[in-house]
């Protein structure tokens, strides 16, 4: 199993979530939908990344090939870390990295606004 890890200053206060693939089943009964599935309590989070072109980049590499990402928050020892899981069973293994740098460098930059805490209305 390949892992990316990416450690997030101390000022920042990630919010929580996850992101997992959909079933094969689920993916082709609702054609249109995403091959991920985020979980997140905050909204406006969500919105974020199901609106992230790096992650849409990555659900569409992961249509096409056996790329089937785990991607969340941890912490360890008071430090907080994005971090991507996945195996390399598909060819063409590297095509993920840069949109995986990207998602990791918007998800950042999402932290830092601090617009994940306003009020959706």
């Amino acid at each position: 199993m390949e892992l990316i890890k990416c450690q997030l200053r101390s000022h920042l206060h990630p919010i929580d979530f996850s992101q997992e693939n959909r079933s094969t089943i689920v993916t082709r009964l609702f054609k249109g939908k995403s091959n991920f599935n985020i979980d997140c309590k905050n909204n406006n989070f969500k919105h974020f990344l199901n609106t992230n072109i790096a992650l849409q980049n990555l659900g569409e590499i992961s249509s096409s090939t056996k790329f089937h990402p785990s991607i969340n928050i941890e912490s360890l020892n008071g430090e907080n870390f994005i971090v991507c899981k996945y195996h390399l069973e598909f060819k063409n293994w590297m095509e993920v990295l840069k949109p995986m740098i990207k998602l990791f460098k918007n998800t950042i930059t999402e932290f830092e606004k601090g617009n994940a805490y306003l009020a959706s209305k």
